[in-house]
């Protein structure tokens, strides 16, 4: 049957092979020229199979990737055979800008170029993976810091927080304002690392509700009372975003 990672979608569905299967192996093994690793790979040989016949949907391109390298890929890699570039001429396929330079002639006579490196690439998964990391970290250094507020038992993580004006009446304070999973929302004095207050929470939104009237301003209704807070970051809506996400989590 041949190697997975390099089987054509016609062979996988049909077992049966066709002169421009190759031109499918041809465009794979350009990709993995320049990736080191083949553009359909799972972790079963089924999987691999499954995504071979998605095609070019299953197919990532780390950055950067070169355009022109990536044009041929993509004119190889078609499900339909006759679409293959070459399929019917590989005079097509020599004439593509991907060879340009290439003298075809007297190929077998001439020197070897020189490997030339696009430099180092970046994969979509180690971008979204490095974040992950990243905002794990910050999780961690907040829970720290301020654990001496947080329940224990069950551990309460920090869902969102940040420095916050919270009015009411004339008084206008600087508070660290924290939103956990339990869920709760409380603030604090950050300079005397002192506990200032709690919102009454409730999964209820007609009893508990959360309206943002720009990047800055923002409230909290509960019953028989309103809060008034200023984010500092300027962006408010982040507060109602997380909020009314607990709210249905804590529904379901």
């Amino acid at each position: 049957m041949g190697t997975p990672e390099y089987m054509p979608p016609e062979l996988v569905k049909e077992t049966k092979s066709c002169f421009a299967s190759d031109l499918w192996s041809l465009g794979c093994t350009v990709y993995q020229m320049f990736c080191a690793r083949p553009p359909f790979r799972g972790v079963t040989e089924y999987l691999t199979m499954q995504k071979v016949q998605e095609g070019l949907k299953a197919v990532v391109y780390p950055d950067p990737f070169p355009d022109v390298a990536k044009d041929l890929i993509e004119k190889l890699l078609q499900l339909d055979p006759s679409e293959r570039l070459g399929a019917d001429d590989y005079t097509k396929l020599k004439a593509h800008p991907f060879f340009s330079g290439i003298e075809w002639t007297d190929l077998h006579k001439q020197t070897v170029p020189a490997i030339k490196s696009v430099g180092p690439m970046r994969w979509q998964e180690d971008i979204i993976k490095e974040e992950q990391e990243r905002l794990a970290r910050e999780r961690e250094e907040l829970r720290l810091k301020w654990e001496k507020f947080l329940f224990k038992k069950p551990a309460e993580n920090i869902v969102e927080s940040g420095m916050v004006i919270k009015a009411r009446k004339l008084s206008h304070k600087r508070r660290f304002l924290i939103l956990t999973d339990s869920p709760r929302i409380f603030y604090v004095d950050a300079k005397k690392m002192e506990f200032k207050g709690e919102v009454t929470w409730n999964d209820d939104e007609k009893k508990f509700s959360v309206y943002v009237k720009d990047d800055v301003v923002w409230r909290i209704n509960i019953p028989n009372r309103v809060y008034y807070f200023e984010d500092l970051s300027k962006n408010a809506q982040r507060w109602k975003e997380a909020i009314e996400k607990l709210q249905q989590e804590k529904k379901a």
